[in-house]
């Protein structure tokens, strides 16, 4: 996924479980694999789902069960919420601070990446929440429910 100001992509090798950055704007002979350290237990594998809007931190899906951030400026893993589980779709709100966070099953978190809390603000189980996208002002937010593309849905926040 591209990095908020367009300079930097991070991906996950599904091959491997390993998640690297690079910059698409230079020349692949100039380029600078980082690849990321695996992150310690209990994650066991790190899967980043979206740059915080300052583009200092990816937050991404953990093997254990959670919501993990990674800090490119300090190298490090912080496992933030460890209560929720089948992580599909994590998105930064405008504030690099909360995120909005699906999980199984059918569940919609905003999860505080300072204090670690998670509010559940909507529940539609057994159906899923796929595809969370939210507004650049934070005010409204989309995802999808079920498993066909065209059951979207709107939301505000207040």
């Amino acid at each position: 996924m591209w990095s908020p100001d367009g300079g930097r992509i991070a991906f996950f090798d599904v091959n491997t479980s390993d998640v690297f950055i690079f910059q698409p704007d230079k020349p692949w002979n100039g380029q600078e694999l980082m690849k990321l350290q695996q992150p310690p237990a209990p994650m066991s594998a790190f899967t980043p789902l979206d740059w915080s809007p300052d583009g200092q931190r990816l937050a991404g899906g953990t093997f254990a069960d959670g919501v993990a951030l990674y800090s490119v400026s300090s190298r490090r893993y912080e496992l933030v919420a460890t209560t929720l589980h089948g992580i599909s779709s994590a998105v930064w709100l405008p504030d690099s601070r909360r995120l909005l966070v699906s999980s199984a099953p059918g569940k919609l978190n905003v999860v505080d990446t300072v204090s670690g809390k998670s509010v559940e603000i909507l529940s539609v189980g057994p159906d899923n929440v796929s595809e969370v996208a939210v507004s650049r002002d934070g005010r409204r937010l989309w995802f999808g429910r079920g498993s066909t593309q065209g059951d979207s849905w709107m939301a505000t926040l207040k």
